[in-house]
Protein backbone atom coordinates (compact mmCIF):
# COMPACT_ATOMS: atom_id res chain seq x y z
CA UNK A 1 0.00 0.00 0.00
CA UNK A 2 2.98 2.31 0.18
CA UNK A 3 2.47 3.36 -3.44
CA UNK A 4 -0.77 5.06 -2.44
CA UNK A 5 1.05 7.51 -0.24
CA UNK A 6 3.70 8.12 -2.86
CA UNK A 7 0.93 9.17 -5.20
CA UNK A 8 0.51 12.31 -3.07
CA UNK A 9 3.45 13.72 -4.97
CA UNK A 10 1.61 13.76 -8.27
CA UNK A 11 -1.02 16.31 -7.30
CA UNK A 12 -3.35 17.34 -10.11
CA UNK A 13 -5.51 20.45 -10.50
CA UNK A 14 -9.05 20.44 -9.13
CA UNK A 15 -10.59 20.25 -12.60
CA UNK A 16 -9.05 16.79 -12.91
CA UNK A 17 -12.06 15.31 -11.14
CA UNK A 18 -14.37 16.77 -13.74
CA UNK A 19 -12.29 15.35 -16.56
CA UNK A 20 -12.02 11.88 -15.05
CA UNK A 21 -15.06 9.87 -15.97
CA UNK A 22 -16.37 12.62 -18.23
CA UNK A 23 -16.08 10.74 -21.49
CA UNK A 24 -18.02 7.67 -22.49
CA UNK A 25 -16.81 6.13 -25.73
CA UNK A 26 -19.29 5.01 -28.38
CA UNK A 27 -17.34 1.96 -29.57
CA UNK A 28 -16.46 0.75 -26.10
CA UNK A 29 -12.73 0.48 -26.81
CA UNK A 30 -10.69 0.62 -23.60
CA UNK A 31 -7.18 0.03 -22.31
CA UNK A 32 -8.21 -3.58 -21.65
CA UNK A 33 -7.99 -4.19 -25.40
CA UNK A 34 -4.24 -3.90 -26.02
CA UNK A 35 -4.12 -0.35 -27.36
CA UNK A 36 -0.35 0.18 -27.11
CA UNK A 37 2.68 -1.90 -28.00
CA UNK A 38 5.51 -3.32 -25.92
CA UNK A 39 8.01 -1.27 -27.93
CA UNK A 40 6.06 1.91 -27.27
CA UNK A 41 6.01 1.26 -23.52
CA UNK A 42 9.77 0.71 -23.67
CA UNK A 43 10.22 4.09 -25.34
CA UNK A 44 8.02 5.61 -22.66
CA UNK A 45 10.16 4.01 -19.98
CA UNK A 46 13.21 5.70 -21.48
CA UNK A 47 11.43 9.07 -21.31
CA UNK A 48 10.42 8.34 -17.73
CA UNK A 49 13.99 7.64 -16.59
CA UNK A 50 15.45 10.54 -18.56
CA UNK A 51 12.83 13.14 -17.60
CA UNK A 52 10.08 12.13 -15.18
CA UNK A 53 12.27 10.32 -12.65
CA UNK A 54 13.76 13.63 -11.55
CA UNK A 55 10.54 14.27 -9.62
CA UNK A 56 8.65 10.96 -9.56
CA UNK A 57 8.91 7.30 -8.70
CA UNK A 58 7.17 4.75 -10.89
CA UNK A 59 4.49 4.11 -8.28
CA UNK A 60 3.32 7.71 -8.69
CA UNK A 61 1.73 6.68 -11.99
CA UNK A 62 0.18 3.40 -10.87
CA UNK A 63 -2.60 2.26 -8.57
CA UNK A 64 -4.63 5.17 -7.15
CA UNK A 65 -3.39 7.64 -9.75
CA UNK A 66 -4.53 5.55 -12.70
CA UNK A 67 -7.63 4.34 -10.86
CA UNK A 68 -8.78 7.92 -10.52
CA UNK A 69 -8.69 8.28 -14.33
CA UNK A 70 -10.76 5.17 -14.95
CA UNK A 71 -13.66 6.07 -17.21
CA UNK A 72 -11.93 9.07 -18.77
CA UNK A 73 -10.58 9.10 -22.31
CA UNK A 74 -6.85 8.67 -22.82
CA UNK A 75 -6.89 12.12 -24.41
CA UNK A 76 -7.99 13.64 -21.08
CA UNK A 77 -5.02 11.99 -19.36
CA UNK A 78 -2.64 12.96 -22.19
CA UNK A 79 -3.74 16.61 -22.11
CA UNK A 80 -3.36 16.78 -18.34
CA UNK A 81 0.16 15.34 -18.40
CA UNK A 82 1.25 17.49 -21.33
CA UNK A 83 -0.12 20.55 -19.56
CA UNK A 84 1.75 19.93 -16.31
CA UNK A 85 5.00 18.11 -17.04
CA UNK A 86 7.93 18.36 -17.01
CA UNK A 87 7.39 20.70 -14.09
CA UNK A 88 10.06 23.11 -15.32
CA UNK A 89 8.86 23.00 -18.94
CA UNK A 90 5.21 21.89 -19.31
CA UNK A 91 4.44 20.79 -22.85
CA UNK A 92 8.13 20.86 -23.74
CA UNK A 93 8.39 17.29 -25.03
CA UNK A 94 7.35 16.12 -28.49
CA UNK A 95 3.76 14.93 -28.59
CA UNK A 96 4.86 11.38 -29.39
CA UNK A 97 6.95 11.21 -26.22
CA UNK A 98 3.95 12.11 -24.06
CA UNK A 99 1.97 9.34 -25.72
CA UNK A 100 4.86 6.94 -25.13
CA UNK A 101 4.94 7.92 -21.44
CA UNK A 102 1.19 7.26 -21.18
CA UNK A 103 1.80 3.83 -22.73
CA UNK A 104 4.44 3.16 -20.08
CA UNK A 105 1.95 4.18 -17.38
CA UNK A 106 -0.46 1.61 -18.78
CA UNK A 107 2.31 -0.98 -18.64
CA UNK A 108 2.99 -0.11 -14.99
CA UNK A 109 -0.68 -0.72 -14.27
CA UNK A 110 -0.66 -4.15 -15.90
CA UNK A 111 -2.80 -3.13 -18.86
CA UNK A 112 -2.29 -5.56 -21.75
CA UNK A 113 -0.12 -4.72 -24.74
CA UNK A 114 -1.14 -5.12 -28.37
CA UNK A 115 0.51 -5.16 -31.77
CA UNK A 116 0.13 -1.47 -32.66
CA UNK A 117 1.33 1.77 -31.10
CA UNK A 118 -1.09 4.16 -29.46
CA UNK A 119 -1.38 7.28 -31.64
CA UNK A 120 -2.36 10.81 -30.74
CA UNK A 121 -5.22 10.69 -33.25
CA UNK A 122 -6.87 7.78 -31.43
CA UNK A 123 -6.58 9.04 -27.85
CA UNK A 124 -10.11 10.45 -27.69
CA UNK A 125 -11.59 7.15 -28.88
CA UNK A 126 -10.19 4.97 -26.08
CA UNK A 127 -11.32 4.90 -22.46
CA UNK A 128 -9.01 4.27 -19.50
CA UNK A 129 -10.07 1.05 -17.76
CA UNK A 130 -8.14 0.59 -14.54
CA UNK A 131 -8.43 -2.72 -12.69
CA UNK A 132 -6.82 -4.03 -9.55
CA UNK A 133 -5.83 -7.11 -11.55
CA UNK A 134 -5.61 -7.86 -15.26
CA UNK A 135 -5.04 -11.57 -14.76
CA UNK A 136 -8.19 -12.49 -16.69
CA UNK A 137 -8.24 -9.80 -19.35
CA UNK A 138 -9.67 -10.79 -22.73
CA UNK A 139 -8.07 -8.19 -24.97
CA UNK A 140 -10.52 -8.87 -27.77
CA UNK A 141 -13.67 -9.06 -25.68
CA UNK A 142 -16.33 -6.56 -24.85
CA UNK A 143 -15.40 -3.49 -22.89
CA UNK A 144 -15.68 -4.27 -19.18
CA UNK A 145 -17.60 -2.16 -16.76
CA UNK A 146 -15.44 0.74 -15.65
CA UNK A 147 -14.02 0.48 -12.16
CA UNK A 148 -15.23 4.01 -11.63
CA UNK A 149 -18.77 2.58 -11.67
CA UNK A 150 -18.13 -0.34 -9.32
CA UNK A 151 -16.56 1.32 -6.32
CA UNK A 152 -18.37 1.87 -3.03
CA UNK A 153 -18.04 5.62 -3.09
CA UNK A 154 -21.72 6.38 -3.10
CA UNK A 155 -21.08 9.09 -5.67
CA UNK A 156 -24.75 9.30 -6.60
CA UNK A 157 -25.60 10.54 -3.12
CA UNK A 158 -27.13 7.26 -1.96
CA UNK A 159 -25.79 5.62 1.17
CA UNK A 160 -23.98 2.44 0.02
CA UNK A 161 -22.81 1.43 3.42
CA UNK A 162 -25.92 -0.23 4.76
CA UNK A 163 -25.60 -0.40 8.55
CA UNK A 164 -21.85 0.29 8.46
CA UNK A 165 -20.41 3.45 9.97
CA UNK A 166 -18.71 5.52 7.30
CA UNK A 167 -17.15 8.94 6.97
CA UNK A 168 -20.55 10.15 5.73
CA UNK A 169 -21.82 9.92 9.29
CA UNK A 170 -19.83 12.67 11.02
CA UNK A 171 -17.10 10.60 12.64
CA UNK A 172 -14.74 13.47 13.54
CA UNK A 173 -15.15 16.92 15.04
CA UNK A 174 -14.34 20.42 13.80
CA UNK A 175 -11.87 20.80 16.68
CA UNK A 176 -10.09 17.62 15.66
CA UNK A 177 -9.83 18.78 12.05
CA UNK A 178 -8.48 22.13 13.25
CA UNK A 179 -5.73 20.36 15.19
CA UNK A 180 -4.99 18.28 12.10
CA UNK A 181 -4.70 21.45 10.04
CA UNK A 182 -2.04 22.73 12.45
CA UNK A 183 -0.11 19.47 12.04
CA UNK A 184 -0.42 19.79 8.27
CA UNK A 185 1.05 23.29 8.19
CA UNK A 186 3.75 22.52 10.74
CA UNK A 187 4.83 19.15 9.32
CA UNK A 188 3.17 17.94 6.12
CA UNK A 189 3.33 21.22 4.20
CA UNK A 190 7.10 20.85 3.89
CA UNK A 191 6.41 18.32 1.13
CA UNK A 192 2.71 18.59 0.32
CA UNK A 193 -0.06 20.96 -0.67
CA UNK A 194 -3.60 20.49 0.58
CA UNK A 195 -4.81 19.18 -2.78
CA UNK A 196 -2.50 16.19 -2.37
CA UNK A 197 -4.91 14.82 0.22
CA UNK A 198 -8.17 15.50 -1.59
CA UNK A 199 -9.96 14.26 -4.68
CA UNK A 200 -8.14 11.38 -6.42
CA UNK A 201 -6.12 10.46 -3.33
CA UNK A 202 -9.12 10.07 -1.03
CA UNK A 203 -11.19 8.52 -3.81
CA UNK A 204 -8.59 5.76 -4.08
CA UNK A 205 -9.17 4.89 -0.40
CA UNK A 206 -12.97 4.73 -0.66
CA UNK A 207 -14.18 1.44 0.81
CA UNK A 208 -11.11 0.94 2.99
CA UNK A 209 -11.21 1.40 6.74
CA UNK A 210 -9.87 4.54 8.37
CA UNK A 211 -7.40 2.27 10.16
CA UNK A 212 -5.94 1.18 6.81
CA UNK A 213 -5.33 4.82 5.89
CA UNK A 214 -3.95 5.58 9.33
CA UNK A 215 -1.44 2.71 9.21
CA UNK A 216 -0.25 3.69 5.73
CA UNK A 217 0.29 7.32 6.65
CA UNK A 218 1.97 6.49 9.96
CA UNK A 219 4.32 4.10 8.17
CA UNK A 220 5.39 6.66 5.55
CA UNK A 221 5.26 10.14 7.03
CA UNK A 222 6.89 12.43 7.84
CA UNK A 223 9.26 11.33 5.09
CA UNK A 224 12.33 12.00 7.24
CA UNK A 225 10.83 10.35 10.34
CA UNK A 226 8.06 7.83 9.52
CA UNK A 227 5.96 7.01 12.57
CA UNK A 228 7.61 9.80 14.52
CA UNK A 229 4.42 11.49 15.70
CA UNK A 230 1.94 10.38 18.37
CA UNK A 231 -0.95 8.28 17.03
CA UNK A 232 -3.41 11.02 17.95
CA UNK A 233 -1.67 13.52 15.66
CA UNK A 234 -1.91 11.16 12.71
CA UNK A 235 -5.61 10.75 13.40
CA UNK A 236 -6.01 14.52 13.63
CA UNK A 237 -4.32 14.86 10.22
CA UNK A 238 -6.73 12.29 8.78
CA UNK A 239 -9.61 14.31 10.21
CA UNK A 240 -8.27 17.32 8.36
CA UNK A 241 -8.07 15.24 5.16
CA UNK A 242 -11.74 14.36 5.61
CA UNK A 243 -12.52 18.03 6.10
CA UNK A 244 -10.67 18.89 2.88
CA UNK A 245 -12.83 16.32 1.08
CA UNK A 246 -16.05 17.84 2.40
CA UNK A 247 -16.89 14.92 4.66
CA UNK A 248 -19.31 16.03 7.38
CA UNK A 249 -18.21 16.72 10.94
CA UNK A 250 -19.89 15.39 14.06
CA UNK A 251 -19.85 15.86 17.80
CA UNK A 252 -17.27 13.20 18.66
CA UNK A 253 -13.63 12.69 17.75
CA UNK A 254 -12.04 9.69 16.09
CA UNK A 255 -9.82 7.59 18.33
CA UNK A 256 -7.24 4.94 17.59
CA UNK A 257 -9.49 2.31 19.17
CA UNK A 258 -12.44 3.07 16.91
CA UNK A 259 -11.01 3.72 13.46
CA UNK A 260 -11.10 0.07 12.35
CA UNK A 261 -14.89 0.23 12.52
CA UNK A 262 -15.23 3.18 10.15
CA UNK A 263 -15.19 2.87 6.35
CA UNK A 264 -14.05 5.70 4.09
CA UNK A 265 -16.88 6.92 1.86
CA UNK A 266 -15.55 9.41 -0.67
CA UNK A 267 -18.04 11.30 -2.83
CA UNK A 268 -17.59 14.01 -5.47
CA UNK A 269 -20.05 16.13 -3.52
CA UNK A 270 -21.20 16.02 0.07
CA UNK A 271 -23.91 18.63 -0.40
CA UNK A 272 -26.47 16.12 0.84
CA UNK A 273 -24.49 13.63 2.95
CA UNK A 274 -26.17 10.61 4.50
CA UNK A 275 -25.52 11.47 8.12
CA UNK A 276 -28.55 9.82 9.70
CA UNK A 277 -28.16 7.79 12.88
CA UNK A 278 -27.19 4.16 12.63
Amino acid sequence: MQEIYRAFRFALPAFFLVAAGASGQDDGRTTAHGVYSEAQATRGEDVYWNVCSECHVEDDFAGPFMQSWSGASIKDLFEEIRGTMPEDNPGGLPEAQYVDVVAYMFKLNGMPTGDADLTSEALDEIEVDWRASYDDVDAGGDAPESSADTTSTGANGDDPAGDAVTTAHGVYSDDQAARGEEVFWNVCSECHVEDDFAGPFMQSWSGASVEDLFEEIRATMPEDNPGGMPASRYIDVISYMFKLNGMPTGDVEMTEDGIDGIDIDWRPSYDDPATDER
